[in-house]
């Protein structure tokens, strides 16, 4: 990322993003996203912003590529952007783009967050609408309402579990789940395992991944 350090020695930095999300399952695409982004002020200058639904988009898809089960980080700012815009917030576009994008249970689950931890009202035909299925919707619930503040998720083999079971309920296919995790990138590899990002036994790890992590689920199977 670029960095910049201003006269007091604070550091700035900014990380430039090409796109809302990495094309891994698949391509995630919002044609309407610029012509609906807006001018605002900020400090004097004027900026572009996302709209509201485009950054509740960002939102979820930086939680289905970042979050650990179970952290509050992008769900305390759904929340905020819900507040904030209220009825402005044009669900109609959400549940279609959703839709078209493979996005609905991970919008489910944000949405299910918001409301069960959060007291935040959602529409009822929204989450009727982006709904999972049966089963899906009620390991989420069960989930959000026992897990997020679970003592057990200190035990990172815990947690390490909870999150593929997670991550296998927040895509909308099992398809789209088995290609997450083939080409899963290298800096959530290391993150998962525990590896320095950087070094050189990392990466030969992640090129033999396929291997390595059925070996990994192995072990872990037999030292519970």
């Amino acid at each position: 990322p670029y960095e910049r350090t201003d006269k007091y020695g604070r550091q700035f930095f900014c990380e430039i993003h090409w796109a809302l999300s990495l094309p891994r399952p698949n391509i995630i695409l919002f044609p309407d996203i610029w012509k609906n982004a807006s001018m605002q002020k900020v400090n004097d200058m004027s900026v572009l912003c996302l709209s509201p639904e485009g950054m509740f988009f960002s939102l979820i898809t930086q939680l289905r590529r970042h979050n650990r089960p179970f952290s509050l980080r992008y769900i305390c700012d759904i929340y905020r952007l819900i507040k904030l815009y209220g009825s402005r917030i044009d669900w109609g576009y959400i549940i279609k783009e959703s839709k078209r994008n493979r996005l609905k249970s991970t919008a489910y689950l944000a949405l299910c967050s918001v409301k069960e931890i959060l007291g935040m009202p959602v529409p009822k035909d929204v989450l009727a609408e982006i709904d999972p299925g049966f089963i899906k919707r009620k390991i989420i619930g069960y989930l959000i309402k026992n897990k997020t503040f679970s003592i057990s998720l200190k035990k990172s083999t815990t947690e390490n579990y909870l999150y593929v079971f997670v991550r296998f309920l927040i895509y909308d296919t099992a398809r789209d789940f088995i290609s997450f995790i083939v080409s899963i990138p290298l800096e959530e590899f290391a993150r998962f395992y525990s590896l320095n990002m950087g070094s050189k036994n990392t990466i030969l790890l992640y090129k033999f991944r396929i291997a390595y992590m059925p070996y990994k689920l192995f072990l872990n199977i037999f030292s519970i």
